[in-house]
C-alpha cells in the first residue's frame, strides 16, 4: 500500500447549518478548490437534512477529500438549536463515514483561531458572524465574493 503524503490530502470543511451551509474544499497544499454556500430550502426539517447530506456527499466526491473537517457547535443557545444542529453535523459526518474518510470535528472558536493572521488584520474574531467570518477568510484568500 502507498503511503499517504500529508500534503497531498483535500480536506472538505463544512459549517452545517439548518438553513444554509457552507463548504470549502482544500487541496493538500492550503490551495482552494472550490467553495459553496448550499441552501436548504423547505419547511420539512428532515427534507433539509437529506439535502445536506447529498451536497456534502457531492462536494466529497468533487474534491476527492480524504478528510472532512465540520465544525461542531459547543455551546448553542438553547436546547432545539443545540439538538438541530446535531442532527446536521450527524448527516455531514455520515456522508464522510459512508466513503471511509476520516472525520474531524472542531468548535468554531478553534477554526477562527486557524486562520492566519486574523487577529492582527482583523483585530481580533470572537462573537464575530458567519458572514464576517466568511469575508474574513475571502480577504485573506484575496476572493472578491463568495459563490452562490
Amino acid at each position: 500500500m502507498a503511503r499517504l503524503n500529508r500534503s497531498s490530502l483535500a480536506v472538505l470543511g463544512v459549517d452545517p447549518g439548518t438553513r444554509y451551509a457552507g463548504l470549502v474544499a482544500l487541496d493538500g497544499h492550503g490551495r482552494l478548490l472550490f467553495r459553496r454556500q448550499i441552501v436548504l430550502n423547505g419547511e420539512d426539517p428532515n427534507r433539509r437534512l437529506l439535502l445536506l447530506h447529498r451536497a456534502v456527499g457531492r462536494a466529497l466526491d468533487r474534491s476527492l477529500a480524504a478528510v472532512l473537517a465540520v465544525e461542531n457547535p459547543s455551546h448553542p443557545r438553547n436546547a432545539r438549536t443545540a439538538h438541530l444542529l446535531g442532527r446536521a453535523v450527524g448527516v455531514c459526518t455520515l456522508a464522510a463515514c459512508t466513503r471511509d474518510l476520516v472525520v474531524l470535528e472542531y468548535r468554531p472558536t478553534q477554526i477562527k483561531a486557524a486562520i492566519p493572521d486574523v487577529r492582527k488584520r482583523f483585530r481580533g474574531c470572537r462573537g464575530w458572524t458567519d458572514d464576517e467570518l466568511a469575508a474574513a477568510g475571502a480577504a485573506l484568500l484575496a476572493l472578491r465574493e463568495m459563490d452562490d
